[in-house]
């Protein structure tokens, strides 16, 4: 840092060490002073404070002490060392209470809850309406998970001492903790009314209204908490969820570096981050974040599972690379499962042709694009065959969420629930095929697999590549998208190639037919579009498609998503694509589709539809031709990279599918200029996909459960633990 403000900074720093070295050297009086200079400049300075007060306490003055320390303690509440030295003072004052009482604080800063709660016990045996006491008890129940217990001390604290704005926010805390954030919400606010300076109190309002989805709210509490506390990095991060929530990972990922700024180690920062970086297609900078957030916590489950789903779009990484990363991560899910402890064996019943209960874990029972894929399956099983339990992480439930759970036979809600107690409910529901639909999705509950809670565990995931854990015996697949040979070889599970293919996606149920002509029909250039997300937009994505509008010179590309909706995200598209040669004009950059109608709108504008490598985006693929509007794929060296090939085949479009990055320019340029050619598909796309046996619910159910029913007769007979 330079000019004033930086010499003022090292300034002080200076004069806080040499502080400290006279009062090593046992110089009291030459430290007094310094101290004095600082806080003059600076006075909530918590280590200055902390060591005038000590300085103050050892000569005599105690009430100085108190006050000296106490303002330290105002600034960060959190420090063990500064309850410990304020306790000292009280007691020099003569006030046991109060000693004890910090000398609780301290220790439960430090974890050590038993040993706190029995000096807030001694405090309040010397002074019963002591309402601090009722309210560290109350912080160490909730530390321990005890809200219920916790409320009632709080209430406890408040009935002696209204107008306690700590007490009002432990209580807010132990009411979210209870499930009840609206509750909080007043709690939160008396407090705030009581101590408006309080920072930490306006980011929990933003916490509690972001939980009640409430984003507007939320981002007002946290403006406030930062308008404060400029750096506090709680409201960062809270600030950069909601605005990630929103889709503004662009600002998002800014409060997050801001975070990591001030707490470099912060695991879930490097996550956030690295989630941010991945949905702006930055796929080996998302990577690199995942990478230190393991370095920081080794085994982490959610940092390996970033890791892996970034690979998949990260054209640098190889198909042998990603796969080595999988089963690496394996064998680390594996030793935290056997560390707990060996699972029980299975009591299923071993009849080979009975009635089969399946269970279904998944975040994606609601609207996305996943759930598309979902549906076929899940709407047509039959019911005389299989019995039919989800599983279901869906932090925000929809009219989507609800179409899943009458489609069902069981439902159990698994958010809050950990993994063990998650393991435990499989186990005791007699799920005889427990079934894995979302690979290394966000909300993924691997770890769960890997307590092997059911005696046939099967994968048929959201992103088509492995787990990478041996606890998963096979995984759904098809011949197009995972080959005989060496696909085998990657999968750390064993592949069961489904003859009708492994993906089926239901229709709209509305739709009017096609709007678009020909290349450029309603008067206007020919237009390129890719709608799926902008974690897709590799950099070779970027310098494909950049060649492409150069080879054709009057087409237009039009991307639309979550993410464009930032307009730091759309301005570092344009300068992405501009670095490789292609005027920003040439490029049409919209947020999401505000629902179903503008969709179909935003399609109609557009001629030839770009399938992203390489990870393909399958449900886009199939929105786009059911709208009448020809997809060029690249079929990718793994599964995530060939779905849309498996597709365009099934659907009879394999002249669609390129086998390499030149031939895939070449088929989107004869697609834009071919006239008589783009006649020809338009029409028939519709009708082609809907025909095929991508659109074929009933007869894709049927052949999952001739799967399943193999799968289940191998382990009936034969007992193997995980059904091989």
């Amino acid at each position: 840092m330079t000019g004033a403000r930086g010499r003022h900074r090292v300034d002080l720093a200076a004069l806080q060490a040499e502080a400290l070295h006279h009062y090593a050297e046992g110089d009291r009086d030459a430290a007094d002073r310094l101290c004095r200079r600082i806080l003059a400049l600076d006075p909530d300075r918590v280590e200055t404070l902390h060591l005038a007060g000590t300085i103050a306490a050892e000569t005599g003055r105690s009430a100085e002490a108190v006050e000296l320390v106490g303002r330290a303690v105002a600034v960060n509440g959190e420090n063990p060392e500064l309850h410990y030295t304020l306790g000292r003072a009280f007691e020099l004052e003569g006030q046991p209470a109060e000693a004890l009482l910090h000398r609780g604080h301290g220790l439960r800063s430090e974890g050590r809850h038993a040993e706190a709660a029995d000096c807030y016990w001694q405090a309040l045996a010397l002074a019963p309406e002591l309402a601090a006491g009722y309210a560290g008890l109350g912080s160490v129940l909730l530390a321990e998970n005890d809200a219920v217990g916790a409320v009632a001390l709080f209430r406890r604290a408040l009935a002696l001492r209204p107008g306690y704005a700590g007490a009002e926010v432990g209580l807010g805390r132990a009411l979210t903790a209870t499930g009840l954030p609206g509750e909080a919400i007043e709690h939160y606010q008396r407090a705030f009314t009581l101590d408006p300076g309080d920072a930490g109190t306006a980011c929990r309002l933003g916490d509690v209204y972001h939980r009640l989805g409430d984003p507007d709210e939320a981002i007002g509490w946290y403006d406030r908490a930062l308008e404060l506390r400029p750096t506090l990095p709680e409201a960062h991060d809270g600030m950069g969820r909601v605005l990630a929530d929103r889709g503004r990972v662009g600002a998002a990922a800014g409060h997050f570096r801001q975070v990591l700024d001030s707490q470099p180690d912060r695991v879930e920062g490097h996550l956030a981050l690295g989630a941010c970086l991945r949905d702006q297609g930055l796929a080996a900078a998302a990577a690199a974040s995942f990478r230190r957030a393991l370095e920081l916590r080794p085994g982490a489950p959610a940092a390996w599972s970033r890791l892996l789903e970034a690979l998949q779009r990260d054209d640098t990484a190889g198909a042998s690379g990603r796969a080595a990363e999988a089963r690496r991560f394996g064998e680390v899910l594996t030793a935290q499962a056997e560390a707990v402890g060996p699972a029980a064996a299975h009591r299923n019943q071993r009849d080979p042709e009975r009635r089969l209960r399946i269970g279904y874990v998944s975040p994606d029972f609601r609207r996305c694009a996943v759930s598309g894929f979902l549906e076929p399956l899940l709407a047509n099983h039959d019911r005389r065959q299989v019995e039919t339990v989800c599983y279901a992480g869906v932090a925000r439930p929809d009219v989507t969420t609800s179409r899943f759970k009458a489609m069902v036979d069981g439902w159990v809600d698994t958010v809050g629930l950990d993994d063990a107690g998650l393991a435990e409910r499989i186990r005791a529901d007699g799920i005889d095929i427990l079934v894995d639909l979302a690979g290394h999705r966000p909300g993924n509950r691997l770890p769960v697999f890997a307590r092997r809670p059911a005696p046939v565990q099967v994968s048929w995931p959201a992103d088509a590549d492995t787990t990478g854990l041996p606890a998963i015996g096979w995984r759904l697949t098809d011949a197009l998208v995972e080959p005989e040979g060496g696909a085998d070889r990657l999968s750390a599970e064993r592949l069961v190639r489904l003859p009708i293919g492994s993906r089926c996606w239901q229709p709209p149920v509305e739709e009017p037919g096609p709007g678009r002509t020909a290349p450029g029909g309603t008067g206007g250039a020919v237009t390129f579009g890719c709608f799926a997300s902008l974690a897709g937009l590799s950099p070779g994505v970027v310098a494909a498609w950049a060649e492409l509008l150069r080879r054709v010179p009057s087409a237009r590309l039009r991307l639309g998503n979550r993410g464009l909706g930032d307009p730091l995200v759309a301005a570092a598209t344009r300068t992405r694509f501009q670095d490789c040669g292609v005027a920003p004009d040439r490029l049409e950059l919209s947020g999401p589709a505000s629902d179903p109608a503008a969709g179909r709108t935003r399609l109609s504008r557009v001629d030839v539809v770009l399938d992203p490598f390489p990870c393909s985006a399958p449900a886009a693929l199939c929105e786009a031709l059911w709208r009448g509007v020809p997809v060029v794929t690249l079929a990718g060296d793994h599964p995530a990279g060939r779905i849309g090939a498996g597709l365009l085949v099934r659907v009879g479009l394999e002249a669609l599918v390129a086998e390499d990055r030149s031939r895939y320019l070449d088929l989107a340029v004869s697609l834009a200029t071919d006239r008589p050619a783009w006649d020809r598909q338009r029409h028939t796309l519709r009708s082609r996909l809907a025909a095929s046996s991508v659109c074929d619910g009933p007869g894709f159910a049927r052949a999952v459960e001739a799967a399943y029913r193999m799968l289940w007769r191998q382990w009936s007979g034969a007992g193997d633990k995980d059904g091989r």
